[in-house]
């Protein structure tokens, strides 16, 4: 028996033809969604560094803020070391105002919180891990700025104090100790946090005092105020 190859009804030649331009087309189709997803990618991966980096620019400049405070807080720790020795002594030095931490600026990091995984993966690794380094640098350095504040508390219940007992000449050489050691332990966050920063060309904002409420600006020049 015979078989007899079937035609295309236009002919082999017309029939290839049909069939290129078929392919042709589903190509560029694929082609061209290809090109709206990478585009459509490439300016999500930019909003959201942009997002990245307002964060951390006002995140940068609350630090500094905290940063370029030590002197004032020296200060203020050895007035504060002179009235406790002399309340321990029974001769109470007068303070001329309230036992109060000077005015700073929490972290934020919402920004990086919320950041799409298929987003940060399609960020440039060098820049992803100078990200995640500077946060969590950040972090780590609110964190302890929780633990001075809480000092800053447990010395302001005392601020009215006459005498103090044993338990209380423990508690505030705690409270202290602890303001002072994270005032002098701030160089071990500036350095890597600058570095990290300079990666990713990002600078602190500059109007952050500035465009915070007027009485901060108040509360920070009281705040280096003498007390005695």
């Amino acid at each position: 028996m015979r078989y007899r190859l079937l035609e295309p009804p236009n002919g082999w030649r017309a029939f290839s033809f049909e069939f290129v331009t078929i392919v042709l087309g589903v190509l560029v189709a694929l082609g061209a969604q290809e090109l709206a997803q990478d585009f459509h990618w490439r300016r999500q991966v930019t909003e959201t560094r942009h997002a990245l980096d307002a964060e951390l620019a006002r995140d940068l400049a609350a630090f500094d803020q905290r940063y370029n405070n030590r002197p004032c807080i020296s200060a203020r720790l050895a007035e504060l070391k002179r009235w406790s020795e002399s309340v321990g002594a029974g001769r109470p030095l007068a303070l001329k105002g309230e036992i109060q931490e000077p005015p700073f600026f929490s972290i934020r990091t919402a920004a990086w919180e919320i950041t799409d995984g298929e987003i940060a993966s399609r960020i440039p690794l060098s820049a992803k891990l100078n990200y995640a380094a500077l946060y969590d640098g950040l972090r780590k350095y609110d964190e302890l700025k929780q633990d001075e504040s809480e000092a800053w508390s447990t010395l302001a219940e005392y601020g009215t104090a006459k005498r103090f007992d044993e338990a209380d000449r423990r508690v505030i050489e705690r409270a202290f100790n602890d303001i002072e050691d994270f005032n002098d332990g701030l160089d071990a966050f500036k350095i890597p946090i600058d570095r990290f920063a300079g990666g990713l060309d990002i600078r602190a904002e500059r109007s952050l005092l500035g465009g915070a409420n007027p009485l901060v600006s108040k509360w920070q020049e009281e705040a280096c105020q003498p007390l005695l």
